[in-house]
């Protein structure tokens, strides 16, 4: 039996529901829409408050506009500050496969807290992780090819770094420490060379004074093999990692003291590299350095202007921001060799996911000069204010 609709009454005005406003879209319908005030409106110093806005409607499409008042967004507190917990760290990921990103929160003593996202609110986990050092780096990132996000600890200073494997159910296992062979000065995760969907790491350390770079970088897993190994001019004291020259590998960028260095990302040869039989070798890593006239505090790669391309913007010790582009006009985009082939079919190693397969050219040089010829595209950057 159908029921009959309550009377509404008399409502307050800021409490009635939001009405469709219906508009007949022919040709070009201009519609101006005072704005109501507001107690504290916000409006950039300076500047006067707009009058009205203009919505202008071309074309076919949905002819309702929903008008509501905004809610106030008020912050609120998760949890106090408890005894013995201070956190200093933080990271996101979906770590219970929800759909919903979380937090893991790191404090000076090894204690991590996992804070759930619901649709209302975060809601802490019970109980906290313990790993044996503090947290002056948190990473998120499946970085064991699992499927599931993993948290990755660092200490600055520390001569391993710790993975936390995660069970994507919300779960984590107990650390495994991961030796770097020296202290560690900086870190950044991301896809680095050919997009594999697994995390990758560069972790920057330092030997006898000397600056290294250590990629770990694997389809099978970040931490499966050996970390490739780079020379540094220096100690670094910033790590980037995104496509920087226009081939769709990912780049890392480092900052030691002045000098700025690029180690160009590339494809892999996995699974062909679990068939010795075959002789193929993974080719090395093009590396470009050069100097800055100021010193290098902080880097960030992204697309910062309406260009397709991304660019890299460097912090200086001073505090100003320099924007370095890739002069993609000019690249060499020339033909590209074909790989050594074995003159027999391969058949995929047993255990390897197809899906996973990136295979790369075993020709990529290891130098500018030697790009030639190999299809490499060598961008040279340009610096500008």
């Amino acid at each position: 039996m159908k029921q009959p609709r309550p009377k509404t009454g008399n409502r307050e005005p800021n409490r009635e529901s939001p009405k469709p406003i219906s508009l007949s879209l022919i040709g070009l319908l201009l519609v101006a829409l005072v704005p109501v005030s507001h107690s504290s409106p916000i409006s950039a110093p300076g500047r006067a408050q707009p009058a009205a806005v203009n919505i202008r409607i071309i074309g076919e499409g949905s002819n309702q506009i929903q008008l509501s008042h905004g809610n106030e967004l008020a912050p609120r507190d998760i949890r106090g500050p408890r005894r013995g917990f201070r956190p200093i760290a933080l990271a996101s990921a979906d770590f219970d496969s929800d759909g919903l990103l979380d937090i893991v929160t790191g404090d000076t003593n090894g204690a991590l807290e996992i804070y759930f996202g619901n649709p209302d609110r975060l809601r802490p986990g019970a109980g906290r992780l313990k790993v044996p050092v503090g947290a002056d780096f948190l990473l998120t990132g499946d970085f064991n090819a699992d499927g599931a996000r993993d948290i990755v600890v660092v200490r600055r200073g520390d001569n391993s770094l710790y993975l936390v494997p995660g069970n994507g159910a919300g779960d984590f296992a107990a650390a495994i420490p991961i030796k770097t062979g020296g202290p560690i000065t900086g870190v950044e995760a991301g896809e680095i060379g050919r997009a594999d969907g697994q995390t990758d790491l560069a972790v920057a350390v330092t030997e006898s004074g000397r600056g290294r770079l250590l990629v770990f970088e694997h389809p099978e897993g970040a931490f499966k093999h050996a970390p490739e190994a780079y020379e540094l001019p220096g100690p670094a004291q910033a790590i980037a990692v995104g496509e920087l020259d226009g081939d769709s590998f990912g780049d890392i960028a480092v900052g030691s003291g002045s000098q700025l260095t690029v180690v160009h990302g590339r494809g892999q040869l996995y699974p062909l590299d679990r068939l010795p039989e075959h002789g193929l070798k993974r080719p090395l890593a093009v590396v470009e350095t050069r100097s800055l006239p100021v010193s290098i505090t902080g880097l960030a790669i992204g697309k910062f202007a309406a260009h397709r391309h991304q660019s890299l913007t460097v912090l200086t010790g001073d505090g100003t921001l320099q924007a370095i582009e890739p002069d993609l006009q000019t690249a060499s985009r020339l033909q590209s060799k074909r790989p050594r082939q074995s003159g027999k079919p391969v058949s995929l190693p047993a255990g390897v996911e197809p899906g996973k397969f990136a295979a790369g050219s075993d020709t990529t040089p290891n130098d500018k000069a030697a790009a030639e010829g190999h299809g490499v595209v060598m961008a040279e950057l340009k610096t500008g204010p």
